[in-house]
This record gives C-alpha cells, structure tokens and sequence, in this order.
C-alpha cells in the first residue's frame, strides 16, 4: 500500500508542477504509468476487485467520505478505464482535473497514517 500511495504522490505532485496536461502528455509523467503499476502489485486492481459503475461521476467530496472498499473500487475502475476502456480513455487525466486524485490519496493517506 505505501508504494501506491507513494507513486500516487509523485503523480499529484507532477500533475500540480504541470497541471496543463493533455491525454498525450498525461503518459508522459513518470508518475503516472507508476501509479498504474503500483495499483495492481498492491492488490488494488485486479481481476478480485469489484468495479465502480459510477466511477466517473464521482465527486471529490463522495471520494473523501469513502470508504477505503469504496475508493478501492473506485481506483480499481480508473485504472481499468484507463487502460481497457476505449470510452473512457483518459480516467487517470479526468480525475487530476477534477480533484478526485488529490482526495483519493488524502482518504489513503488518513487510512495508513505515516506511510
């Protein structure tokens, strides 16, 4: 868990230095295939991960009141989306902008304190 969540933070962190990415440039962050990587050695996607239906219409505020299930669904989704779904192929880009990332590792941050 603190290797997605650190990779998570490189991301934002990368994201906020260059907030003006586009979804051809979003893959270019060396955060950003980490993260991807890190979400499914850390078991938070993967075949056993049930998906979020409604992941895109997420708001950062519903992410922050999460459960840690939940935002695992959620994460899950953003990455399958990101890599498996052609309608919705700029997830990870789509919740940067909107902030669901940002409350996505603030909610892990809390769950694993000091990590």
């Amino acid at each position: 868990m603190s290797t997605f969540l650190a990779s998570a933070r490189q991301l934002l962190d990368q994201y906020q230095d260059h907030p003006h990415q586009t979804p051809e440039t979003i893959t270019a962050l060396p955060g950003y295939h980490e993260m991807l990587e890190a979400a499914v050695e850390c078991g938070l996607s993967g075949p056993d991960v049930e998906f979020d239906s409604e992941f895109s219409c997420r708001s950062p505020e519903w992410i922050a009141g999460a459960s840690a299930e939940e935002r695992r669904k959620w994460l899950h989704s953003v990455v399958r989306a990101e890599r498996w779904n052609s309608e919705c192929p700029m997830a990870v880009l789509e919740a940067l902008e909107g902030g669901q990332f940002a409350a996505l590792v603030r909610g892990m941050a809390v769950d694993a304190p000091g990590k």
